[in-house]
């Protein structure tokens, strides 16, 4: 049931569990709150768990250290199998007695998001915890798991009544007779039907009344259950002088896509309402807001977050205000445009990174606002911000235009005989800047192409690619091209895009850490851009002349690589593609010496280390210069299952150096 405490009973629980923790290192708690003002992603709550965990158990940094420096190198993220894995060698380690984890509003999470979290989380061999309205997922694919109800019984609203009241001297006083109070108690109870949710916008309802008379009339006229008790809220918000205000806060709650501070959210409705210009002026201090809106916003104390009281009043909340207002989105776009421009954020340095930059409301607008259209065309130097808020550089209006798919723009000032030219059409359009070089370079190297293929913007690329002069060769800084972006990606659109127009070269060019875009796929786990780019380059080097010995073999090479980037993270469709390639060195020595079979090895992943095994050129004994081989690896890490596999296809027994002095000394890492 909606509002009946899931959220404090989690956080209550969260904090017990805490307290035991810190008196008991041996004790591993993380949490996290799926909440719909910020929806994550199933590799950004895992990520912050083990943050969480790292932060509390620093000694937990042996297991994380590699993953994060591999990252680091490649300017990527984790996927959620690394994560994962990195979580369960924590939690089946020697350093924990006890492991918890909670999760609160499962529910609240996308539901494209919300199968893939339990069944990920499900397979953690920790105790866990999720709360969450009822899902008929939850059942189906955790049959094992204790399901229980959470019912708010009439002594609990009784107690929230106690607390409430006490906080309003007026209503206090007025309840001052037992008997009289008895009653009011009991119509609440009734009213509210269960929900800490409805009894406290009730209360908040009653707080006006100044005598007995009036409270007593008060309260039966209550309305009875959620959704009857926010339309008498907006009633109460729509009588007072500032409900426009008020409804412009609700406006930016509802729709905002993350969180906002309190003072975020000051600024953001002191504006002109025709201009949307800032005014100091219209400023109103944080109280003032909680105030007008009735009890329907809540502000977090330690966070300083201001939220709608629940995730019900957005639900009521988005058709209430459409119904004066139908397309929201271009009003919070025309806000965030006339900020940046009134205080020359469009052109600023990198040094500050502005919050604006990467909000999207232009998009979700039912027509691009003529503010934000103004605002690109005047960007001369705009920092340009991607995905977790990662600064990328600072661009020029092309790059702006690209990074945030303004593709209709880039068509009318690249293509502008595409639009009609006659009638009010044409004046509608914006003027075209003054220097179209569709092949500028923003501070770090970036193009408009590299930074559309970075941001995964498949209409941009397409837009851009049609443009004439356009050369898809470029690298930023780093040397990364936009096809090494989009395969690191997975957008296998685009790279399909860039291969219809690059040549073999190109496909296979290196940035400045020797990475190409298909060892760049193969390390994220996108099998369908390894395919791509394994068939383009295959087919690419058949239809060559005889002279493409060198074209073949720093192919085969570079599948060998990306042959060790696949195996070490388990990805099997993936390998299975690089086997197939004819001539491939299966046996392949990066820099770091580490062969395919020994990465599967240490990470356990015996599927892959099956494949391996199944090649007719693998060398089962191949050892580091140290002596340490894929047995050897595999015992050292437990990986008996595998250790078992390889020596049943002949794997050399480790020397007993090697046993005494590495497999069998836990002050060695595997990778000392």
């Amino acid at each position: 049931m909606p509002g009946a405490g899931k959220t404090i009973l989690a956080s209550i629980i969260i904090e017990d569990l805490m307290e035991l923790a810190k008196s008991n290192k041996r004790i591993c708690v993380a949490f996290a709150f799926s909440r719909y003002t910020d929806a994550l992603t199933v590799e950004e709550i895992l990520a912050g768990l083990l943050r969480q965990i790292l932060e509390d158990h620093p000694q937990t940094i042996v297991y994380i250290q590699h993953m994060h420096d591999h990252h680091s190198l490649r300017k990527t993220r984790p996927s959620k199998q690394e994560l994962v894995g990195v979580l369960e060698k924590i939690f089946t380690s020697n350093l924990f007695d006890e492991r918890f984890c909670s999760l609160d509003g499962l529910d609240e999470a996308k539901s494209v998001t919300q199968f893939e979290l339990l069944d990920t989380l499900s397979q953690l061999p920790v105790n866990l915890l999720i709360t969450s309205r009822p899902l008929h997922l939850l059942e189906g694919n955790v049959p094992t798991a204790d399901h229980f109800s959470i019912i708010v019984q009439d002594s609990d609203i009784e107690r929230l009544i106690e607390e409430k009241v006490f906080q309003i001297p007026t209503l206090e006083g007025l309840l001052a007779n037992d008997e009289f109070k008895a009653w009011v108690v009991k119509a609440i109870i009734e009213k509210s039907s269960g929900m800490f949710l409805v009894a406290s916008l009730q209360l908040d309802m009653l707080a006006v009344c100044v005598n007995v008379h009036g409270l007593r009339k008060a309260v039966e006229t209550l309305p009875i259950g959620v959704e009857a008790m926010y339309q008498t809220t907006m009633v109460r918000v729509e009588t007072h002088d500032q409900a426009a205000m008020a409804k412009r806060a609700l406006t930016w709650l509802v729709h905002a896509l993350e969180s906002l501070k309190m003072d975020d959210l000051r600024y953001a409705i002191a504006v002109d309402p025709d201009t949307f210009k800032f005014d100091p002026e219209l400023l109103i201090d944080g109280p003032t807001i909680l105030s007008l809106c009735c009890g329907l916003v809540t502000l977090e104390p330690e966070s300083e977050l201001v939220r709608l009281v629940h995730y019900t009043a957005k639900d009521f909340l988005e058709p209430y205000l459409k119904r004066e207002d139908p397309d929201p989105h271009a009003m919070l776009a025309s806000t965030c445009a006339a900020r940046l421009v009134q205080f020359n954020l469009n052109n600023r340095q990198a040094d500050t990174q502005a919050n604006y930059s990467q909000r999207q409301h232009s998009h979700l607008s039912v027509a691009l606002p003529a503010s934000t259209r103004d605002l690109i065309l005047h960007c001369s130097s705009h920092p340009i911000c991607g995905k977790y808020g990662r600064f990328v550089c600072t661009g020029s209006w092309i790059h702006v235009a690209a990074a945030y798919n303004f593709h209709e723009l880039l068509e009318e000032w690249f293509h502008p005989s595409c639009h009609p030219a006659d009638g009010s059409q044409s004046q509608l359009l914006p003027p075209s800047p003054p220097d179209l070089d569709i092949n500028a370079q923003a501070f770090d190297g970036s193009t408009a192409l590299i930074l559309a293929a970075d941001f995964s913007h498949a209409e941009t690329v397409r837009v851009l690619l049609n443009v004439e002069g356009i050369d898809v060769a470029f690298g930023d800084r780093d040397g990364w091209t936009a096809l090494m972006f989009s395969a690191a990606n997975g957008s296998l659109e685009i790279v399909e895009m860039l291969l219809a127009v690059v040549d073999m070269n190109h496909a296979s060019s290196r940035d400045v850490f020797g990475n190409t875009a298909l060892k760049l796929a193969s390390h994220n786990g996108h099998v369908e851009v390894v395919r791509a780019l394994v068939r383009f380059q295959s087919t690419t080097i058949k239809n060559l002349s005889k002279g493409a010995s060198s074209e073949e073999a720093s192919f085969i090479s570079e599948c060998g690589e990306a042959l060790v980037e696949a195996a070490q993270c388990g990805y099997q469709g993936i390998v299975e593609t690089l086997l197939g390639v004819k001539g491939i060195n299966v046996n392949y020595v990066p820099n770091g010496g580490r062969k395919a079979l020994m990465c599967a090895s240490v990470h356990g992943h015996k599927s892959t280390v099956e494949m391996l095994l199944q090649h007719e050129d693998i060398f089962i004994d191949y050892a580091l210069p140290n002596g340490r081989t894929a047995l050897a690896f595999a015992l050292k890490e437990a990986k008996h299952d595998i250790a078992e596999l390889l020596r049943s296809h002949g794997a050399q027994e480790p020397s007993a150096d090697i046993y005494k002095n590495f497999i069998h000394n836990d002050s060695i890492k595997r990778w000392d």
